[in-house]
């Protein structure tokens, strides 16, 4: 008996050791898994982060690429038509009138000669006076005679006055190097009058006859103003800033008065720079870097991208406060601080911080993932998954169809209802098309007020109809909501493929240019074609 008893008893010195064991084992797994999350957060956070920024600076991109677009056209355009036709300067000033009056985006447009007259085209006015003027310049003898015309909406001439020497609305500095130029050219003044609507950033293009002979140079104005506004509609958070920098760093656009401003708050004539304004960064692009530069700057995340991808000189740099570009983060880290020093069990207190983990980290994803006012897919989301489907979809022998959907007159709605109406309209649309697809089709916001949907096809025949009963489905939404005088509606453009391999950039830009080309017919209808 006493043998046995003996050879079951622990001892003091063994339950000692097996103590220290214990205590070893726990302080170590709490050790790993502390430094395990601590890896994670950080890794995670800084992916998550990047996501976020990456699609904002997307976002910023198009907005850019937009405006461009329009100054890019109008200058272009003009330089073509005079070089081919070689028009008289009234013929000119008509022509441009009347495009004036019937381009939304249309900037002022300036025409200089070799013999030192010029005419500019500018939208605008001083309350109802007026809504177009043209200033312009003409040889008289041996001297130039100044005018300048001021017209209504419906073109009718207003007042004419001779202006004098200090009275010339417009003078264009860059005159002499754009006509030595062969090629179309980005300026920006080195500085910025407050007082005026001229914010110094130009785009010029010499026309050129048949035997390269100089006949004009075409100038148009960057809409500063409307891609500052554009800026500040990208979310940021209360702290942070989109701006657009020349190659020197000065700043062609920001969502505020940095333009003028400087880091102290004091205003100056002179055009601003990135340094001026405490915006120099490690995260430094050319304006030809394709790919987004990030850095940490301080307390702000960066991000910089060049633009000559979207036809501009220029550099985009975006710049936030983590915790206000997913407040989760925040949240995420106290987690993992109260995590590391809790005194649990290694199994509660893993499966404790596993939950409050990964659901800020579920939140971040979100916000990288989808779109914050509808709640779709981003574009850079849809884009990542949309050839997975088309895979799938071919695997099975089922077809595709790309559905593009644009809102008719959202513009309107924005301007007449406001721009709360408009994000309603947007989230309206969201919901019916969400509504509307099958689990395993996808739905995103593209951009603005257009929409994608990619949706399975048993019978590639189908795919008009498919892209009609969403179109029909957003308007029905509309019809509770929004007064019929606003004209609210949608038109899609489908195409449907049965390849496995299709591009799904390729199908959205066709799907995109049969919407374009039917919506130059008729809105509110869908329009198809096959790929």
């Amino acid at each position: 008996m006493t043998e046995l008893m003996s050879q079951g008893r622990v001892r003091p010195r063994s339950m000692f050791a097996l103590g220290v064991a214990v205590m070893v084992f726990m302080f170590v797994a709490q050790l790993l898994i502390a430094l395990w999350m601590r890896g994670v957060a950080v890794n995670g956070v800084a992916d998550a982060v990047d996501e976020v920024m990456t699609s904002s600076v997307e976002s910023a991109q198009e907005w850019v690429a937009d405006y461009t677009e329009a100054v890019v056209s109008a200058t272009s355009g003009t330089a073509a038509w005079i070089s081919r036709a070689s028009p008289a300067p009234d013929e000119v000033t008509e022509v441009l009138l009347a495009s004036a009056a019937l381009n939304p985006h249309f900037t002022t447009v300036v025409v200089a000669y070799p013999d030192g007259s010029w005419t500019a085209i500018d939208v605008g006015g001083d309350g109802d006076e007026y809504a177009f003027a043209v200033a312009s310049t003409s040889t008289v003898g041996e001297g130039l005679t100044q005018t300048a015309e001021f017209y209504d909406s419906d073109l009718r001439l207003v007042e004419t006055i001779v202006l004098d020497d200090n009275r010339v609305p417009l003078e264009v500095t860059f005159w002499e190097e754009a006509s030595r130029s062969d090629d179309a050219l980005w300026y920006v003044s080195d500085e910025v009058d407050p007082r005026s609507e001229d914010h110094g950033v130009w785009l010029a293009e010499p026309a050129r006859d048949g035997d390269g002979e100089l006949v004009a140079v075409v100038a148009s104005s960057f809409p500063v103003e409307g891609m500052s506004s554009a800026l500040a509609e990208v979310s940021l958070g209360e702290h942070g800033s989109a701006v657009v920098l020349d190659a020197e760093r000065r700043v062609v656009a920001a969502p505020t008065d940095l333009a003028t401003g400087a880091a102290d708050g004091s205003t100056s004539t002179a055009r601003a720079t990135a340094e001026s304004l405490g915006l120099a960064t490690a995260a430094e692009a050319t304006p030809d870097d394709s790919h987004a530069q990030f850095a940490y700057d301080g307390q702000y995340h960066v991000a910089e991208i060049g633009l000559e991808s979207v036809g501009v000189p220029w550099v985009l740099q975006l710049r936030a406060v983590d915790e206000e570009l997913a407040p989760q983060i925040l949240s995420l880290r106290t987690t993992i601080q109260i995590a590391s020093f809790a005194q649990f069990t290694v199994l509660v207190g893993g499966a404790v911080l596993f939950f409050l983990y990964w659901r800020p980290m579920k939140q971040i994803r979100r916000t990288a993932f989808t779109d914050g006012l509808t709640g779709l897919l981003r574009r850079s989301r849809f884009l990542e998954l949309a050839p997975e489907v088309i895979a799938d979809a071919h695997r099975t022998g089922a077809a595709v169809a790309v559905v593009v959907l644009d809102l008719d007159n959202f513009k309107r709605v924005n301007d007449e209802a406001g721009h709360a109406a408009g994000d309603r309209s947007l989230t309206e649309a969201a919901r019916a098309l969400s509504a509307a697809v099958r689990s395993g089709d996808l739905v995103c916001r593209w951009g603005g007020d257009e929409f994608v949907a990619l949706v399975r096809l048993k019978d590639d025949a189908v795919g008009l109809s498919v892209a009609e009963r969403l179109r029909s489905e957003c308007e029905t939404a509309f019809r509770g909501s929004f007064p019929e005088d606003l004209g609210l509606g949608a038109t899609a453009g489908v195409v449907v493929s049965r390849s496995g391999d299709a591009d799904i950039r390729e199908l959205v830009d066709t799907a995109d240019a049969h919407l374009i080309e039917g919506k130059q017919q008729e809105k509110s209808r869908s329009y198809a074609g096959t790929r």
